[in-house]
Parts: structure tokens; C-alpha cells; sequence
């Protein structure tokens, strides 16, 4: 199999980094990245899972430190008028 494709996609030094012995083959050395590849996708949902709670809790916790349960999409009345400006035309915009 050739790999000059797969190296140029991933990087050669990508790549290379699957290298252990001097002398493993190109054919090892996918092996190696392909096994890498479903190991991590075995994280990918509780990462997922983990991430959904760590936003949850960090929205509660600012919320309850700022007495704002909608910190996030309110303006701070401390900033400039200009940068207050700049947030609610960020928001129309979204």
C-alpha cells in the first residue's frame, strides 16, 4: 500500500510520530495510527457527557456568584458604553 497520500494528510511528522523502530513499515506504522484512532473514539462520549455537565456547572456557579442566571447574555453595566455597544450588536447579529 502506498502511503504518500496519507502522509501528506496527516503530516509527514503525524505520522512519523507512530514510528517506534527504525525499521517499522509504512504498514505498521498506520496500524498504529488507526489503532490510536479507536481508542479514542471510545472517549468521545463520555467526553461529550463530561463536557455537557462542566458547562452546566459553570453556568450555575457564575450565575449564583453574579445573582444573574442569564450572565451570559447579559451586558455588564461596568463596561464602556462602546464595548456595551459592541455586545448588543454582537447579539443582534447572532
Amino acid at each position: 500500500m502506498k502511503f504518500t497520500l496519507i502522509k501528506e494528510a496527516l503530516s509527514v511528522e503525524r505520522f512519523e510520530s507512530y514510528r517506534r523502530h527504525a525499521s517499522d513499515s509504512d504498514d505498521v506504522i498506520f496500524a498504529r495510527y488507526q489503532w490510536n484512532a479507536e481508542i479514542c473514539e471510545h472517549f468521545y462520549a463520555p467526553l461529550r457527557i463530561l463536557e455537557v455537565i462542566l458547562r452546566n456547572r459553570f453556568d450555575h456557579a457564575i450565575g449564583g456568584h453574579t445573582n444573574n442566571a442569564s450572565w451570559l447574555t447579559s451586558t455588564p453595566t461596568w463596561l464602556h458604553v462602546r464595548q456595551q455597544n459592541s455586545i448588543s450588536e454582537a447579539h443582534d447579529f447572532l
